[in-house]
């Protein structure tokens, strides 16, 4: 599920760049399969599944959308069913008290779901939830104002994947004319130069998180586990704040030139985004 979705949205991707529709037919294809077979969505992870992959399909859906006349409406009523009553059902009622990373996925779906349905209402209530809302997602909730992110002390691979998808929620939010990047001034700017100045090998203070409902977690010390595991989770940020807004990054400016270009390589973050947010080298 979460594969063929980032094959979608790569498929999507490069019908837009070279035109050839032999690529909007494949991502067509893929979401056919999807519409036409899935059922439900199970288990433990339910929810992290459709926020991880959820974002994946409705970005190469709107790009096909918006720009490839091929998809048939009733192709198109289908996926859009099976959006609002298999995977709408999963996320819509957030998963608050569990680590942010699962929120932040669901939160960035949720934002697509609205914008992909025309459902002003979802969007709404997920850019609320994702700025303040009582969840361990939430912009306010997930970083401390020196940066440290909530899951600090667990390891950086997941504190890279709630840095990540709280990142592309801020781009879609930007899209839509709302600013998630400069909320409680610049906290997500702040958790992103955090999280890279330790992974370059600086030392930054950390204390025991305590999160929105009262409850201490992971200990007193930040994780080095994962900590030069360079996921692709750094050049939206970058490009923001860096380029739109000319702050400098210079710890994330050292991430992304390990991890140019953001490809496909982990299954949980958004590709491309080398190519979607600048395409240029860092300077």
């Amino acid at each position: 599920f979460v594969r063929d979705g980032a094959a979608a949205y790569t498929m999507a991707l490069q019908w837009y760049v070279e035109e050839d529709k032999a690529y909007a037919e494949k991502a067509i294809e893929i979401f056919n399969a999807w519409a036409q077979t899935l059922e439900s969505v199970v288990n433990h992870n339910r929810q992290l599944k459709v926020g991880t992959a959820g974002i994946k399909y409705l970005n190469a859906a709107e790009i096909i959308k918006h720009t490839y006349k091929g998809w048939n409406a009733k192709d198109r009523k289908a996926f859009e069913d099976m959006v609002i009553n298999i995977w709408y059902p999963v996320i819509k009622d957030w998963t608050p008290r569990y680590n942010g990373n699962w929120d932040a996925a669901n939160g960035q779906t949720l934002m697509c779901i609205g914008i992909f349905l025309d459902r002003r209402d979802i969007f709404d209530t997920a850019c609320k939830q994702l700025t303040d809302g009582n969840t361990n997602g939430a912009i306010k909730n997930y970083f401390y104002e020196s940066g440290q992110c909530q899951e600090s002390g667990r390891d950086q691979q997941h504190v890279q994947m709630g840095l990540a998808f709280l990142a592309c929620a801020a781009e879609i939010a930007w899209n839509q004319d709302i600013d998630l990047y400069g909320a409680f001034d610049n906290r997500l700017y702040k958790g992103f130069e955090y999280t890279a100045r330790y992974m370059s090998g600086e030392e930054v203070p950390h204390v025991q998180y305590i999160t929105w409902f009262g409850k201490p977690v992971y200990g007193p010390e930040i994780s080095s586990k994962q900590r030069e595991k360079i996921c692709p989770a750094w050049e939206r940020a970058y490009h923001h704040y860096h380029d739109r807004k000319g702050m400098d990054m210079p710890y994330t400016r050292k991430m992304i030139q390990k991890s140019r270009p953001e490809g496909t390589d982990n299954q949980s973050f958004m590709p491309w985004a080398s190519l979607t947010s600048v395409g240029l080298p860092a300077r």
